[in-house]
């Protein structure tokens, strides 16, 4: 999907809502960019135990 098209596309609320579902768990998520191109890794944990 062309970046600039989806850009015209969105809300810009996405983003910014899964941010804040991760961080709820004390996780984090990282964005790198080059080249027109994106990596989006969430990182969450393995088991249950951090919901509790």
């Amino acid at each position: 999907m062309n970046a600039e098209v989806y850009k015209e596309n969105s809300t810009g609320i996405g983003l910014k809502t899964c941010n804040s579902i991760i961080e709820n768990h004390q996780e984090y998520l990282s964005i790198d960019s080059m080249d027109k191109q994106f990596t989006l890794q969430i990182h969450l944990p393995l088991s249950n135990d951090a919901a509790l």
